[in-house]
């Protein structure tokens, strides 16, 4: 009797057993099919696959020298694969740390805090901004904020000088019936992961003549998301979802831009800091730096009014440069303080006039 309840005993206590691992089992699986639901709602179709399919044919069917460019470009299309990872709305206290370092675009932030605020309306939190044209002097920032956002965003940015353009195939791809035909920059700053890029378009005043009214008619295109959504580059033909791409445009004067256009972009007036937000922006580079450099939790992270007022001179990428020497030159020496002879300013990086960023 006592060897048949020890038995009975031994089963109930093996059914426990087996009924945690199996409730361990399901919970692991229903965490990981919540964890690839989450992960799916990041993703959208850029192109469809039968569709890439017979691109693929047609390139392969081709006798010209750039036979082999399309193969490749639609071969390495497909590797990446027809869904792709879109963008996600930032966290707000990125955008904070953005607007210390960029004081002087607090209109561009509250735009983007907006359209955060708009995101999380959706399950997906999928994260969308009107085209911007940052208009302003040289020397407020521009184009290091419109890479710092992208760095926010965990997307590629990619910077394409208006002024430098030869012909408008450049943007949009050359078609194959030319010996040097090739795809255009538009679709290599697609051929990634993610199909949420940052385009600047920069100085898109200075658009050559030569370019001005295709390259115009391009841009009106790409910027109204309903036909950005089936967007081909000339040279491939492969319709492709282009209406997640984030477009920026730097100016120095918007008033040379075509109305057309310019009437696609939601207009910014960017100033020169001024004296005080320069300060801020100082204050925050050095923060930042100590925040990811290695050393940065070994050092004094007190920054006096000597060293800022050195600094003020200076472009933030110069300043973060300056100051890294300098903590070099003060560990160099047993210390563990900034101060100001530390500061290596070359003389054809200063200005006599502060200018702002670069």
């Amino acid at each position: 009797m006592n060897e048949s309840r020890q038995s009975d005993r031994i089963k109930q206590a093996q059914s426990k057993v087996y009924e945690t691992e199996l409730q361990a089992v399901l919970d692991f699986l229903e965490q990981h099919k919540e964890k690839n639901a989450s992960e799916e709602k990041n993703f959208l179709t850029f192109f469809d696959t039968d569709q890439l399919e017979e691109r693929i044919t047609w390139a392969k069917s081709l006798s010209g020298e750039s036979k082999q460019v399309f193969v490749d470009q639609l071969l390495k299309a497909k590797k990446l694969g027809p869904r792709r990872k879109v963008a996600t709305a930032p966290q707000f206290s990125e955008l904070k740390k953005l607007a210390a370092l960029f004081p002087n675009f607090s209109e561009a932030i509250t735009i983007v805090e907006q359209r955060v605020h708009l995101s999380m309306l959706t399950l997906e939190n999928s994260f969308r901004l009107p085209p911007l044209l940052l208009s302003g002097p040289p020397g407020t920032g521009k184009s290091e904020f419109s890479r710092r956002l992208a760095n926010l965003l965990k997307v590629p940015a990619v910077f394409i000088d208006i002024a430098s353009l030869e012909a408008s195939f450049k943007i949009t791809g050359l078609d194959s019936g030319y010996t040097s035909g090739t795809p255009g920059l538009i679709w290599s700053a697609l051929q990634n992961e993610c199909m949420s890029p940052v385009i600047v378009l920069d100085e898109i005043e200075k658009q050559p003549t030569s370019t001005k009214d295709s390259g115009t008619g391009i841009f009106l295109n790409m910027l109204e998301p309903s036909t950005a959504a089936h967007w081909q580059d000339s040279a491939l033909r492969l319709p492709v979802n282009a209406s997640r791409v984030f477009w920026i445009a730097t100016c120095n004067s918007s008033d040379l831009i075509d109305p057309a256009l310019r009437s696609r972009f939601v207009e910014l007036e960017i100033q020169i800091p001024d004296e005080n937000q320069l300060i801020a922006v100082i204050r925050s580079i050095h923060r930042d730096l100590l925040e990811q450099e290695d050393w940065g939790k070994f050092v004094d992270p007190l920054l006096d009014e000597n060293c800022v007022a050195c600094l003020q001179n200076l472009a933030p990428r110069q300043i973060k440069r300056v100051l890294e020497d300098g903590y070099a030159q003060a560990a160099s020496q047993g210390r563990r303080r900034l101060q100001k002879k530390d500061l290596k300013i070359q003389k054809q990086i200063h200005r006599s006039n502060r200018i702002g960023f670069i």
